[in-house]
């Protein structure tokens, strides 16, 4: 056997290595650690569930999202002309993860997940309302557009609404 040769199956063998050591870490070893969590792991860190309601239920296609711990998400939309809802999976970018971060705290929560009687929300006219269910360290808070006291131009509803955003230009 010439030394080309030999060389030649010594770095094929070495990059199957390499390569199938990435591909264990990067997805068996990380799926496997999710599966492993118990109950009380995973309700730690910040999971959001939004829904769209008012004038997109009369037609069925309100859409809807959720963002685990880890900042996988899942959202649920209806493309224009269709009738079929479609799911999307992926990561939140680490810029929208780090405003989330920033502030969704839980004095911000708690202050507006008070309830209260809303005066004119816009899916009493076929607009559209939306409502969070926002964990954080194992406290739920449920935030609404249309009957807790949100302040719409706070660090935490505008990174709330973002969410929304980026979902619209994404799918």
């Amino acid at each position: 056997m010439k030394r080309q040769d030999l060389l030649t199956i010594l770095i094929t063998f070495a990059m199957g290595i390499v390569l199938g050591f990435y591909i264990y870490v990067t997805g068996f070893a990380t799926n496997n650690q999710r599966e492993s969590m118990s109950p009380d792991e995973e309700e730690s860190g910040l999971i959001i569930t939004g829904e769209a309601y008012g004038g997109c239920q009369r037609v069925g296609n309100c859409p809807s999202f959720n963002i685990a711990a880890d900042g996988t998400y899942r959202y649920f939309y209806t493309p224009l002309g269709s009738s079929e809802q479609i799911m999307k999976q992926g990561v939140m970018p680490f810029a929208m993860q780090q405003q989330l971060q920033q502030h969704v705290l839980q004095p911000a929560l708690t202050a507006q997940r008070l309830p209260i009687q809303p005066v004119f929300c816009e899916s009493f006219v076929d607009g559209i309302d939306v409502r969070y269910r926002v964990t954080l360290d194992g406290v739920e808070s449920v935030l609404n557009s249309c009957g807790t006291d949100v302040v719409a131009d706070s660090g935490l509803w505008q990174a709330l609404s973002n969410i929304w955003t980026y979902f619209e230009r994404n799918s």
